[in-house]
């Protein structure tokens, strides 16, 4: 499965944990579709991967490893638990399962970050989220991230933006 650019791919290079973010949903897509262990996609990126083109000669640019190797980890991991943050903010009549898979991953990707990264600002979480789904869709979906994911911000953060000490990673990007 080669590495796709996204639907509008922008002529700059992304930035770092933007690119980390758009490879690790790639990866989890992939673990999804295919039933191939986490471990194994995430060792076959980091090795060979991350440094692919995308199409037109547009390269990704350097990529914050780090931050893949933990959103596909514990993308995978968590995903029962984060699945049930998520469906607890979703309409009873739109439940998480009739998501379409890239949706469900994007999601539980933003899931994990205003769960479990409070360096990182909630409204760059859902910036960066909101960005990622309009690489991928033209319709409302941006939308529905957008919404779901604030609606989890409030819950689990007290509508409180964390205080970032010594410049830490607070826009999301």
């Amino acid at each position: 499965m080669a590495v796709k650019a996204p639907k509008k791919s922008a002529a700059a290079e992304p930035d770092r944990r933007t690119a980390a973010r758009l490879l690790a949903l790639q990866a989890l897509y992939q673990v999804a579709v295919t039933g191939a262990q986490p471990q194994s996609v995430l060792i076959e990126f980091l090795e060979h991967r991350l440094d692919e083109e995308l199409e037109e000669g547009t390269r990704l640019g350097r990529v914050d490893r780090n931050l893949f190797r933990e959103l596909v980890e514990q993308g995978s991991e968590r995903a029962e638990a984060l699945d049930r943050l998520l469906s607890e903010e979703l309409k009873a009549d739109w439940p998480l399962d009739r998501l379409e898979m890239l949706m469900r991953l994007i999601l539980r990707l933003g899931a994990y970050e205003l769960a479990e990264r409070p360096s990182v600002s909630a409204g760059g979480v859902i910036a960066e989220y909101v960005e990622l789904t309009r690489d991928f869709y033209g319709g409302g979906e941006p939308g529905v991230v957008h919404r779901v994911l604030d609606r989890l911000a409030q819950r689990l953060r007290g509508g409180q933006e964390p205080q970032v000490p010594g410049g830490g990673e607070s826009d999301g990007g």
